[in-house]
């Protein structure tokens, strides 16, 4: 008797679930695009490929990535500051996530980089560059550069050819990439061949003033390096140890001494001297632009900076073409509202602070900046800093480990709604 109910009750199950298989691989299409719009990440939702080859077919589609874009796009976008760590373990780091106006910290690991852990094992892997949510590594080894892109949001990463040539570490790095969608209205526009390219510039340790430089291009048109030599309207000293370069107006822009230099790597160049015109556009008047902090929002283009005096200054490029700069902010030392137990936090003399390396700006609040004070005993704190209302708050603390990483290797990650396709090299 035992075994006949359990056997109709095996029965009745076996039956429910073939019952709730068929509700589900009974739903239409657009009904599916719905349910599974209403994730509340990108994550999940790709989570959900392996669960058949139906619903991985249908999360493939542009048509499901734009509409899961259009339902997102007016949540707050995820902020991430990635931290390189070049005096420990060189391919771990550090990254902070932005959620509710406070940086949460977790270490993460590499070691699935065949720099890593494969046949060329290399003692030195640092974060060199950085876009939306992918990050640009190089690694050292056997006298060449290895380059790798990593996604930090599918975990998936793209190895480039090794480099031909080699500087040692006098070298700057920089990244420029194509967005892979923009929203226009109700419209997602996808750009699925969107280029990107890799920039090594060689910068000997006494700076060269020259208004040529031979650069070192790496671009996914031509899959392969290819030596340009960059023709600027003035000679101009290159910055060997920032790595900080940015994608503004469609040109990327890569610091020197005298101001930025800007121009498209994806230009062929002359077919002769393979020669790329630059431009050259002038720091702000008494810019030193070294700990600078960069921001690109809403085609606006903005520097924070504390200068000798501890006057915090805010830059914006008010006309592009023309170089021309004006001044938004200038705030002095006394003229913060500081909180009302800082002694521990900010280092003060006569109810003053002294300022701090900027870290990072707000992904979508141009005013506000994050901070790290200048004073050693104290760095480790992050200040979020307010220059619309002039308001300091202490946000998080630095493991201490970490600080200088933080504050001379850092990039700020604006994370999109959906990841970025890596593209394939054939």
């Amino acid at each position: 008797m035992a075994n006949r109910r359990l056997y109709i009750v095996e029965r009745l199950h076996k039956r429910r679930k073939l019952s709730s298989k068929q509700e589900v691989d009974d739903f239409r299409d657009e009904l599916l695009v719905e349910v599974l719009c209403r994730l509340s990440h990108s994550k999940h939702v790709i989570q959900c490929k392996c669960i058949c080859k139906r619903w991985s077919a249908l999360i493939s589609e542009s048509y499901f990535v734009g509409r899961f874009i259009a339902c997102k796009k007016m949540e707050r976008p995820s902020f991430v500051v990635v931290a390189r760590n070049t005096y420990q373990e060189s391919w771990k780091g550090l990254m902070m996530h932005f959620e509710n106006k406070l940086f949460n910290f977790n270490s993460f690991s590499l070691s699935s980089l065949p720099c890593v852990s494969g046949d060329n094992v290399t003692t030195t892997v640092t974060v060199v560059g950085a876009y939306n949510d992918l990050l640009l590594y190089r690694g050292v080894a056997s006298d060449r550069y290895y380059y790798y892109i990593y996604n930090i949001q599918t975990k998936q990463w793209l190895s480039l050819p090794s480099t031909p040539f080699y500087y040692g570490l006098n070298i700057d790095n920089a990244f420029f990439c194509d967005p892979y969608y923009t929203i226009d209205g109700d419209r997602v526009i996808f750009n699925a061949a969107y280029r990107f390219s890799i920039v090594v510039a060689h910068c000997p340790s006494r700076r060269k003033v020259a208004s040529k430089h031979i650069v070192h291009i790496f671009s996914s048109n031509s899959r392969r390096w290819t030596t340009k030599v960059l023709l600027l309207p003035k000679s101009c000293r290159l910055m060997s140890y920032h790595d900080r370069s940015f994608v503004f107006a469609g040109k990327l822009h890569i610091r020197s001494i005298e101001g930025l230099i800007a121009f498209d790597p994806c230009e062929s160049g002359n077919d002769v001297d393979d020669v790329i015109k630059c431009r050259l556009i002038d720091w702000p008047p008494t810019m030193f632009i070294v700990s600078a902090c960069v921001s690109v929002h809403q085609g606006e283009l903005r520097f924070y900076k504390f200068d000798d005096d501890h006057i915090f200054t805010t830059w914006v490029l008010k006309d592009y073409e023309r170089g021309e700069w004006s001044l938004l902010h200038s705030i002095a030392s006394y003229q913060w509202v500081l909180p009302r137990d800082c002694n521990f936090v900010l280092p003060q003399q006569n109810n003053r602070w002294w300022g701090g390396f900027v870290v990072a700006q707000h992904p979508t609040n141009p005013d506000i900046v994050y901070i790290s004070p200048f004073n050693w005993k104290t760095m480790c704190s992050i200040l979020m800093c307010d220059t619309s209302t002039r308001t300091v708050r202490l946000v998080s603390h630095l493991p201490e480990s970490m600080i200088l990483d933080c504050i001379f290797t850092s990039y700020s990650l604006t994370l999109p709604i959906w990841p970025t396709p890596l593209p394939t090299l054939v």
